[in-house]
């Protein structure tokens, strides 16, 4: 199928919703052509400059993407929806030379996404929408949060199947490497929510990974993902364990029913 390959399919993957509201939109629809798709990231109200969208996603992730804007004529304006009355009133704002005037040029962020890109199977396409998801939700919510926390604690079979909550424990240099780029992308704090290994080293280890990757602090749950079941013991002392290993503040939970054992 040459460079015309999969469009619509990936732009439906990439055009979909995001935490808290926000959503990645595919300029130009999703008809036939060539799978370099025009994208904007909506955080809450408004659009994540498309500039920054792009910066984010070379300098933290590897993915070459790159802005276009209205300057590239017609084809921009089409693409932006921008009315002749639209565009003037940019140019007009451009043309007076202040620097943070240059904030307002509409643009979108530019992703090539088939088999002439660098990338051209199914796991590399998926690690660039994922990419741009992450920095989508992540900036929609810095500003009315304390912190961003990554949930690697659920051990249930949706969570298997997607390959998130505690599933992702299983996959420590990628866990890892989503602490990183979180840290750099927001303002805010980032936490981690995490259960104990099979083995307490194991653990321990994991958790001085991700302190060193910048998060700021740890919630331990004292089960397995394995012991998802109710009548598993909380093993307080390997939370314990992962509190001494560390310096960031680890909040310990798991095992408490009632004020005596919150006691304890």
């Amino acid at each position: 199928d040459g460079p015309h390959r999969g469009r619509a399919g990936l732009a439906s993957r990439v055009a979909r919703p995001v935490a808290g509201g926000g959503r990645m939109v595919v300029l130009g629809g999703e008809a036939t052509g060539a799978p370099i798709l025009s994208v904007l990231a909506r955080v809450g109200p408004a659009w994540l400059h498309h500039n920054f969208f792009c910066q984010l996603l070379n300098d933290l992730f590897g993915v070459q993407a790159r802005g276009g804007c209205q300057c590239a004529g017609p084809f921009a304006h089409d693409l932006l929806g921008l009315s002749d009355d639209a565009s003037d009133a940019v140019q007009r704002a451009l043309l007076t030379k202040r620097a943070d005037r240059e904030l307002l040029r509409p643009g979108f962020a530019r992703l090539s996404l088939g088999p002439t890109a660098a990338w051209a199977s199914d796991d590399e396409v998926a690690y660039v929408l994922d990419a741009a998801a992450l920095v989508a939700a992540a900036k929609l919510v810095e500003s009315r949060c304390d912190a961003v926390e990554l949930n690697c604690g659920c051990p249930q079979k949706v969570a298997k199947r997607g390959g998130f909550g505690a599933f992702l424990l299983d996959e420590p240099d990628l866990l890892e490497r989503l602490v990183r780029d979180l840290r750099a992308a927001v303002g805010c704090g980032v936490l981690v929510k995490l259960r104990i290994l099979p083995e307490i080293a194991a653990t321990i280890a994991l958790a001085r990974r991700l302190e060193a990757a910048g998060c700021d602090a740890l919630t331990v749950h004292g089960r397995t993902k394995e012991m998802k079941k109710c009548g598993y013991a909380c093993d307080f002392a390997a939370i314990k364990a992962v509190k001494d290993a560390v310096a960031i503040p680890v909040v310990a939970n798991g095992g408490v029913q009632g004020p005596v054992d919150f006691a304890k």
